[in-house]
């Protein structure tokens, strides 16, 4: 049977053996059903049986976990939404370009634009060129999209994620935005090659060639499928706020097992960013010392909740 080769599947399988867990794959290995003590858990990808749909439901939509946290005095980047003009035609008011356009302008010339559902930093993109409004929203949209987000772009000195279930904040860290330094050979390309960058930055010259000594960062974004890396958080007062912040944001939204994003911005105020009801630690496992164990000691944790 085909299955999903990633650190998730491993560690699940070897989880359940340890727990003395019958694991069977459906689909392709796309679910699997856990039993153990005549209990019977469910598992989609990387979603385990711990959320509740509705939880799932706000955390999968930018806007509404916006709404949300702000509705409930919790520090969030803002959202301003915009629906797709061919599937949900019935909430369109004025030109959702225009409406964009002022927004561009309200923020100072620099925004993001991001589809609802978006994930892992897909279909989100830094905006510093009125000329480019437009096509990105069209690109957006023509994925079949029903809506999307509009934020300000914000001046990031650090972004964190801490990982927490029920009540409990299992991990967290921060991540550095991936930054090489030229040696006058390697080309920009080469190098995102060698960091095994799943999605570089469209913006990129992958023909350049850095200069010997020069920095250059390859992408804008905080994902670790863009190349970021994950650090400890070394300041242990930030740590804190940070994990206060993720278990107020669990609480509001009633999620029980979340990977939360925080921002610290230059004038150092800390904001939300994203809610992920999908925690998936591939590439941490990947980059992160001891990465491994880590994860399946989260996992393993998750786990248990499932069974009690």
């Amino acid at each position: 049977m085909l299955t999903f080769n990633k650190p998730f599947y491993k560690i699940i399988n070897e989880l359940c053996e340890e727990m003395d867990i019958q694991v069977q794959e459906y689909s392709y290995g796309y679910f699997r059903q856990l039993k153990k003590d005549g209990k019977i858990r469910n598992l989609m990808m990387h979603k385990l049986d711990l959320n509740s749909m509705i939880a799932l439901n706000i955390a999968n939509d930018k806007y509404a976990t916006y709404e949300f946290l702000k509705s409930n005095n919790i520090p969030v980047i803002n959202h301003h939404m915009i629906f797709n003009p061919k599937t949900r035609k019935e909430y369109i008011g004025i030109s959702d370009i225009e409406i964009a356009k002022k927004l561009f302008n309200k923020y100072n010339g620099k925004i993001v634009i991001k589809a609802n559902d978006s994930f892992q930093g897909k279909d989100v993109f830094f905006i510093d060129n009125k000329e480019q409004i437009e096509k990105t929203i069209k690109e957006i949209f023509s994925k079949d999209n029903n809506s999307l987000s509009i934020c300000p772009f914000e001046e990031i000195k650090n972004e964190y994620r801490v990982i927490v279930l029920d009540d409990e904040c299992l991990f967290s860290y921060k991540k550095e935005l991936p930054k090489i330094i030229g040696d006058g050979i390697k080309t920009i390309g080469d190098y995102i090659l060698d960091l095994k960058i799943e999605r570089p930055d469209k913006s990129l010259n992958l023909n350049y060639i850095p200069k010997n000594g020069e920095e250059v960062y390859l992408s804008w974004k905080f994902n670790l499928s863009n190349g970021a890396i994950p650090k400890d958080i070394d300041d242990i007062e930030k740590k804190q706020i940070v994990e206060k912040l993720a278990l107020d944001v669990a609480k509001i939204i009633n999620i029980r097992f979340a990977s939360i994003d925080i921002i610290e911005n230059i004038e150092g105020e800390f904001k939300i960013i994203e809610v992920n009801a999908t925690v998936c630690m591939n590439k941490f496992v990947e980059k992160y010392e001891n990465g491994y164990e880590i994860a399946k000691n989260i996992y393993r944790k998750a786990i248990e909740k499932m069974f009690e």
